[in-house]
């Protein structure tokens, strides 16, 4: 299982460890395993500790731009995540919107705030 102290390296990274991080694969590796443990049917509860982690570490690669860049060039990312919200778990679920929130903002910027914005104020 990834060690609480891994998720905060990511954050606390400098930029040239994360590149090197990203440029050997890590990230990839974490995604991968990610998609790994959520395809299998019957999680004993060592599973569902290692997806929690393995979403930790994806949500803190998150808070710079080169963790944000380097999942938004990779298509599979939102299957992987998305595959996530079939979880029984309610923070599995949480984190995997969380992190697919973070990938689509980048993605469409601040045209969706402001669609969100607006479609709130058509409602009311």
């Amino acid at each position: 299982m990834l060690p609480l102290l891994f998720q905060v390296t990511l954050r606390a990274a400098s930029k040239y460890w994360l590149e090197c991080f990203y440029e050997a694969g890590g990230l990839t590796a974490l995604v991968m395993k990610l998609g790994d443990v959520e395809s299998i049917d019957e999680k004993s509860e060592l599973d569902v500790q290692i997806q929690v982690e393995l979403l930790k570490c994806l949500k803190a690669s998150l808070n710079n731009q080169q963790g944000i860049n380097f999942l938004v060039a990779r298509p599979e990312v939102v299957g992987i995540f998305a595959l996530n919200f079939g979880s029984e778990d309610v923070f599995i679920c949480t984190k995997a919107l969380e992190l697919l929130a973070v990938l689509m903002v980048s993605l469409l910027g601040h045209n969706i705030v402001s669609f969100v914005k607006w479609r709130r104020r058509a409602i009311s």
